[in-house]
């Protein structure tokens, strides 16, 4: 039986599948429940079911949830950053907090010996506050017309 490489990759997606519901998730990938489950396997024999890529990004996108896609980037030595990170505060000054509370989260983490996938989502969190505290530096400049 061919074993999968990157199990991590495929349990992401298959928490994240289960927790959205496998049975919602298969019509929108045109497959029937039963076979994406087997699909989903990242312990079941590779070579009878495999996932294709496409349909990886589709139920990433149907779901909202990434964590195989950072997952995988992050197995090739890069990071995944949302496009469209877009302020959740009034006040620049509020947002550059929101960096800081998780920066603590993120240390205290990697000191309790967390496991790596919970620390690569902090990491992940992290550059997705940055990004909106520039965003939002971006916006209060232009209002001030700087």
């Amino acid at each position: 039986m061919k074993q999968i490489r990157n199990t991590a990759v495929m349990e992401a997606l298959s928490e994240d599948a289960r927790a959205y519901g496998i049975k919602l998730l298969a019509p929108e990938l045109d497959k029937e429940p039963s076979s994406l489950y087997g699909e989903l396997n990242p312990y079941g024999d590779q070579g009878k079911a495999k996932l294709s890529f496409d349909d990886a990004i589709e139920a990433m996108r149907t779901m909202h949830k990434f964590t195989a896609l950072e997952l995988a980037a992050n197995s090739l030595g890069k990071r995944v950053c949302p496009m469209d990170a877009m302020p959740d505060k009034e006040d620049v000054r509020d947002e550059m907090l929101d960096d800081c509370k998780l920066l603590r989260e993120f240390h205290e983490a990697i000191r309790a010996g967390e496991h790596p996938n919970y620390v690569r989502k902090l990491f992940n969190a992290i550059h997705n506050e940055l990004d909106q505290s520039m965003k939002a530096y971006d916006i209060q400049h232009e209002r001030r017309g700087n």
